[in-house]
C-alpha cells in the first residue's frame, strides 16, 4: 500500500470516528433538552414563602420512584418492584443557556407542577398541587387536606412531620397523573392502581422504616380498605405479622402476595417476567411456615413439605434467571443487570439456606 493510499484510509478512519462522536453528542443533547421534562417550581409553604423541605421531598420521592424501586432486601419493600418509566424527566427550574431557550418551543415539550400548602385547619395541614401544561394551563389540580388520609391522633406529630407527609401524598398523586400518559401494561407495574392507597402505602414504609411499627400497620390497614390488591402494603404487613409471631396471617398474606404477581407475570413463561416481590412473597412465606412449624406442638409436617418446596422454587427461578442474564460476573462488571442479578443472588442463597433448614428438620 503506497504512502497516498494510506493517508486516504487514516482519513477515512478520522471521518468515521468524527462523525460517531457527533452522533453521540446529538443523541446526549437531544435526551437532555429535546425530551419531555416536568419542573418543580412555586412550592410553597403554609406561610407562602418557598419552602425548600417540600421541594426536596417531592423531587427525592419522584427520583426515588424511577431510580430505587423497592429496595434490595428480603423482608421489606419501600415502593414499586419495577423501575417505573415516567413520561417525562423531573427536575428543578433552571438556566441551562440557548439550547434550553430554543428547545422550550416544542409542544408539551416542558410541563411545571406547582404545590402550596395551606395552614392547619379542622382538616389538618392541606396541599393544594396543580400539574400545568407548557403555555401555563392547569392540566389537573387536586386540594388534598391530612384529615383524609390520616387519623387524628396522627396529627400530634410535629408540623414539618406532618407537612412532609403530606407532600408525599402530593407526590403520589403527581405520579399518578403522569402515568395515565402512559399505556396501561406500564401501570400495572405500581404495587397498586389507586394514588390514594400508594400513598398511605409510602408513609407506612416511612414509619416502618423508623420502627414505629404499631402507626406502620393502622397505615398500611387505611392503604388495603382503599384498595384491598395493594401488594405492597400486604407483604409489609406479612412482616410485621412475623415480627409478632402471627404465622398464620403471614402465611395468608404471603400467599396473596404471591397469587397477585402470579396473576400479573405468567410464572411459567419466563423467569425475567417476575418482579422481585415474586421473590420476596415467595422466600418469607417459606420462613413462614417453618416459623409456624417450630412455634406450634401440634403443627402437621405440611409446613415443613410447603417451606422446602417453595424455597426450592425460588432458588431454582432466581438461578436460572441469573444465568439468562449473565451470571454472578454481572455484578463485579457493573452490567445492565448488575443490580437485579446482585437482588436475585441474595434471594437464592437465602432460599437455599431455608430449604437446607426445612431438610434438616424433617
Amino acid at each position: 500500500m503506497t504512502f497516498p493510499e494510506l493517508i486516504d484510509v487514516g482519513a477515512l478512519v478520522l471521518a468515521v470516528v468524527v462523525l460517531v462522536v457527533a452522533a453521540r453528542l446529538i443523541y446526549l443533547v437531544a435526551l437532555r433538552f429535546i425530551r419531555p421534562r416536568l419542573l418543580i417550581k412555586d412550592v410553597l409553604g403554609p406561610d407562602g414563602s418557598p419552602s425548600q423541605a417540600m421541594t426536596g421531598a417531592l423531587l427525592s420521592e419522584m427520583h426515588r420512584l424511577k431510580e430505587e424501586g423497592a429496595g434490595s432486601g428480603l423482608n421489606f419493600v419501600t415502593g414499586n418492584d419495577k423501575d417505573i418509566e415516567l413520561p417525562k424527566d423531573v427536575d428543578l427550574p433552571k438556566e441551562l443557556g440557548l439550547l434550553t431557550s430554543v428547545a422550550n418551543y416544542f409542544p408539551g415539550r416542558i410541563s411545571t407542577v406547582s404545590v402550596t400548602a395551606h395552614a392547619a385547619t379542622a382538616r389538618g395541614f392541606g396541599v393544594t398541587i396543580s400539574l400545568n401544561s407548557s403555555d401555563t394551563k392547569i392540566t389537573s389540580i387536586a386540594t388534598l387536606w391530612e384529615h383524609d388520609y390520616f387519623e387524628d391522633g396522627d396529627h400530634e406529630a410535629a408540623d414539618a412531620e406532618r407537612l412532609h407527609r403530606m407532600t408525599l401524598v402530593a407526590a403520589s398523586w403527581l405520579v399518578y397523573r403522569l402515568m395515565e400518559q402512559i399505556g396501561v401494561e406500564e401501570r400495572l407495574q405500581l404495587i397498586t392502581q389507586d394514588w390514594e392507597s400508594y400513598a398511605l402505602f409510602l408513609i407506612g414504609s416511612r414509619l416502618q422504616q423508623q420502627l414505629r411499627l404499631g402507626e406502620a400497620r393502622s397505615v398500611y390497614a387505611r392503604a388495603l380498605d382503599r384498595d384491598p390488591r395493594n401488594r405492597g402494603a400486604t407483604f409489609n404487613l406479612g412482616v410485621l405479622d412475623l415480627l409478632a409471631l402471627d404465622h398464620d396471617s403471614a402465611v395468608q398474606r404471603f400467599k396473596a402476595v404471591v397469587e397477585e404477581v402470579t396473576d400479573e407475570a405468567v410464572v411459567d413463561a419466563s423467569p425475567c417476567e417476575l418482579d422481585r416481590l415474586w421473590y420476596r412473597a415467595s422466600y418469607n412465606l417459606a420462613a413462614a411456615h417453618i416459623h409456624r412449624w417450630l412455634e406450634s406442638s401440634d403443627s402437621a409436617p405440611t409446613d415443613l413439605t410447603e417451606a422446602k418446596e417453595k424455597s426450592l422454587e425460588v432458588a431454582k427461578k432466581a438461578d436460572e434467571t441469573i444465568s439468562l442474564l449473565g451470571g454472578d460476573a454481572q455484578t463485579r462488571l457493573g452490567g445492565k443487570y448488575a443490580d437485579l442479578v446482585r437482588f436475585l443472588v441474595v434471594a437464592r442463597n437465602g432460599a437455599l439456606a431455608l430449604y437446607a433448614d426445612a431438610v434438616r428438620r424433617r
